[in-house]
């Protein structure tokens, strides 16, 4: 489930911490120190980056189910709103990514996919559902 999920969590902050750790439901975690090369970091636009299979539920945990064990309070500080936002970002630019993807399809080809998470995939559920069931209709049709 994706409480169970292990993430990694590769840094361009620091906590405003006295050891620059996070108490976490699982335990203390850090310290945290920026990663200097996260700004190098550079890769194909139209790719899906690698992230938990269930980030999004993940995320959702951390700031609504977290907050009644002042875990965002705590984690994210002031910085909450901020970092809901570029969740939502994140989200919102690899739906777009699969949907530019989607729609160039043109006769038989194959679709790559990689690195799509648990909810983009039952995103994109109906539609492969749809294509499927007019292959067979015209399959059966021949």
């Amino acid at each position: 489930m994706a409480k169970d999920e292990l993430i990694t969590i590769v840094p361009n902050f620091s906590l405003p911490t006295e050891n620059g750790t996070a108490q976490c439901i699982g335990g203390e975690y850090g310290p945290f120190k920026p990663n200097p090369l996260l700004a190098l970091d550079k890769r194909d636009a139209t790719a899906f980056q690698k992230l938990p299979f269930h980030y999004i539920e993940i995320a959702h945990f951390l700031f609504t189910r977290g907050t009644d064990e002042a875990l965002a309070a705590g984690v994210f500080g002031d910085k909450l709103a901020r970092i809901k936002d570029l969740v939502e970002t994140v989200q919102k630019t690899r739906m777009s990514k699969v949907t530019a993807g989607l729609s160039t399809l043109q006769g038989a080809m194959t679709v790559k996919l990689n690195n799509l998470a648990a909810m983009e995939i039952n995103a994109v559920r109906p539609f492969f559902l749809g294509a499927l069931d007019m292959f067979y209709t015209y399959q059966k049709a021949r």
